[in-house]
C-alpha cells in the first residue's frame, strides 16, 4: 500500500466515523462490528464489503454518464463532490474511497 492509498484510506474511515488502528505492517484494522469484536483489516481499496458500507454510510452513489460506459463516477450529492474513474474492475472502490476523502477534507 503507498502512503497515498493509506491517506486516502486514513481520511474516509476518519469521515465514516470508523475507529481504526494502523498495524506494524502499514494495514488500517478496524474492529469487525460497530460495538466492537475483534480488529481486522479495512480496505475498501481491495474489499468489496468495506467498499459498499463505505458507500453507504456516507450515501455515496455511483453512475456510468458515458453510453459507452467506459467511465465510472461516484458522487455525494449532498457535499456536492464527485470522482471520474476510467472503467476498470477496481474502478469504482478508488472512486468511492476518493469521494469519501474529500467529504472528510470539506468537513
Amino acid at each position: 500500500m503507498t502512503n497515498e492509498e493509506r491517506k486516502l484510506l486514513e481520511l474516509a474511515a476518519k469521515t465514516a466515523l470508523i475507529e481504526f488502528t494502523v498495524s506494524p505492517g502499514g494495514d488500517l484494522l478496524a474492529h469487525s462490528h460497530p460495538g466492537g469484536g475483534e480488529m481486522r483489516v479495512w480496505n475498501p481499496l481491495e474489499d468489496d464489503a468495506d467498499c459498499f458500507l463505505l458507500m453507504i454510510a456516507l450515501r455515496i452513489k455511483l453512475d456510468y454518464p458515458e453510453p459507452s460506459g467506459d467511465t465510472l463516477v461516484a458522487y455525494s450529492n449532498e457535499f456536492d463532490i464527485k470522482a471520474k474513474e476510467p472503467w476498470h474492475s477496481s474502478s469504482y472502490r478508488l472512486a468511492i474511497v476518493r469521494v469519501a476523502a474529500e467529504i472528510g477534507k470539506s468537513q
